[in-house]
């Protein structure tokens, strides 16, 4: 018995000192690496995805588009590619392209969330930029977009309510209101809107349950709507709901509801499987591209 327990013992430290096995997948190649990749295979789209994502991970986002500009050539339905350049593009201020590059991915894929959440966030920051130019109808149009891709995006629905309520049309700035508030009942500013809206609509009861509302969250929104309904006559709004007059007008701007930027994935481990059906061979091993 004793042999065979050293002999057991031996071998078990043996094991111990050899070095543990590669577990495929796991490693993240370096930017030189996969620089090389593209070079041995310029013709395989996704290396060149993989390369464009490191250069954003690198902070070199024009040489990720160009990565990936190259991709889209060899690859034109490469919808991860298409998500990617269109984030890229929008966050580079390239708003245009951006749109216009992920609406082609929402068209390959109408049922990817992340299509639609980043193109309702897309229109609605634009529909903010044109807000601010006093682009009225330009921005009506965009937060009208937004809400296409999710209807109840509360932003979107509160910021449709302050263009309408500048171009004059209360009663669906107040809908529109309505339905924010529905939609999240924890935002303050389509709480604050509405209130202001039932008073300018004359309805001081429905003004007054919107500051009971905020009273229990929010008590700066809620003591300026009280101003508001305490002292009508020197709110300073005009019949049209034009702008605040008070301390609001500074701040409604801020009320806007404006999404994180879209988070990047941890780089060279969320590239998706490629058909490659003898269109794109590829000899680069496994661990280089996922």
């Amino acid at each position: 018995m004793r042999p065979g327990w050293r002999a057991m013992l031996f071998l078990t430290v043996v094991a111990a000192m050899l070095p543990a096995p590669a577990l495929p997948g796991t490693g993240r190649p370096t930017l030189r690496e996969l620089e090389q990749a593209v070079a041995a295979e310029p013709q395989n789209p996704q290396a060149r995805y993989m390369l464009g994502l490191k250069y954003e991970i690198e902070g070199r986002p024009q040489l990720a588009l160009k990565e990936y500009a190259q991709a889209l050539k060899l690859k034109p339905d490469y919808e991860e590619v298409l998500l990617r350049s269109g984030e890229v593009k929008f966050m580079q201020g390239d708003a245009a392209a951006g749109i216009r590059e992920m609406e082609k991915a929402f068209q390959l894929n109408p049922q990817s969330p992340r299509a639609r959440e980043a193109l309702a966030f897309m229109h609605g920051r634009q529909g903010l930029t044109y807000l601010e130019q006093g682009r009225l109808q330009e921005a009506a149009a965009s937060f009208e977009t937004a809400l296409r891709y999710r209807p109840q995006d509360d932003g979107a629905l509160n910021n449709l309510g302050v263009v309408l309520s500048q171009m004059g049309r209360l009663r669906e700035a107040r809908e529109a209101f309505q339905a924010a508030a529905q939609a999240n009942p924890n935002n303050p500013q389509a709480q604050f809107n509405l209130g202001v809206a039932y008073l300018l609509e004359g309805n001081k009861e429905g003004a007054l349950q919107q500051y009971a509302i905020l009273g229990l969250t929010r008590p700066q929104e809620a003591a300026e709507l009280f101003y508001l309904i305490s002292f009508p006559d020197r709110s300073g709004m005009d019949p049209s709901y034009g702008k605040f007059r008070s301390a609001v007008p500074d701040r409604y701007p801020e009320s806007f509801r404006t999404p994180p930027t879209p988070d990047y994935p941890s780089p060279l481990q969320t590239a998706p499987g490629l058909d490659t059906t003898g269109r794109y061979p590829g000899r680069l091993p496994g661990s280089q591209l996922r």
